[in-house]
């Protein structure tokens, strides 16, 4: 798309170089503090968010304790990203393929939430 250009974590958006668009990990938001937060790639899958990625054996012999939550490592990860605005935060989601994480909050939050097409 040439109407951004990608530089040192900005996305710099050629028609109104004003919009101020950082990109970070969610490992990298951690204390961090943004306007509004974007929080991509919220559906049930391989890559999704929590991430289907299966941990390899190895690590079993340095965790110290096993969490009994599902996802648990993702969760908080999630939390931190939810918690990183000053104002709102925006998922975008594949109403198809929505991530459990999306399915927990709607159901939980349903009048904190707005749905948007």
């Amino acid at each position: 798309n040439k109407e951004f250009v990608l530089e040192n974590n900005k996305l710099i958006y050629i028609k109104n170089k004003n919009i101020d668009i950082t990109y970070l990990t969610v490992h990298k938001s951690k204390g961090l503090e943004s306007d509004n937060v974007i929080i991509i790639n919220m559906e049930d899958g391989l890559l999704g968010f929590p991430s289907k990625i299966k941990d390899p054996n190895i690590l079993k012999l340095i965790s110290i304790k096993e969490d009994k939550m599902k996802f648990a490592e993702e969760r908080r990860l999630f939390y931190v990203a939810l918690t990183r605005t000053k104002n709102k935060v925006f998922l975008l989601v594949s109403k198809k393929n929505e991530s459990p994480f999306v399915k927990e909050l709607t159901h939980n939050y349903k009048k904190n939430i707005i749905i948007t097409k």
